[in-house]
């Protein structure tokens, strides 16, 4: 399958089980000139279907969701022929996070909420 999206902008795809996130990374995406949000999945399954079906360049992913952990679903996104960049989100910065965070295939790592962990 060929990506979908405009070849002249980077695409980016959003997994998130929050539906308030969702709404509120596709608004910020929509006004940046570079970047075209090619949609949100709230679970791994959707997320990996539209993997395959966008290509997406780059794919931000919460790493809660109700079928999948965020880091099992990097994985399988990083396997991808064409994988996309990997950037999660979360609201954890333990310890255990913060080093599964630094695997290879991992491009960055967000926290959500702003605050002292």
């Amino acid at each position: 399958m060929t990506p979908s999206n405009d070849c002249s902008r980077k695409s980016l795809l959003h997994i998130e089980d929050d539906v308030l996130w969702g709404r509120a990374v596709k608004q910020m995406v929509n006004t940046w000139q570079e970047v075209c949000h090619v949609g949100t999945a709230t679970s791994a399954e959707a997320g990996i279907a539209l993997c395959r079906t966008h290509q997406p360049d780059l794919a931000l992913l919460g790493l809660e969701l109700p079928d999948a952990d965020g880091f099992d679903l990097a994985l399988t996104l990083a396997n991808f022929p064409r994988p996309p960049r990997i950037l999660l989100l979360t609201v954890k910065a333990d310890a255990v996070t913060l080093f599964r965070a630094g695997f290879a295939y991992i491009a960055g790592i967000g926290l959500e909420n702003g605050l002292d962990p």
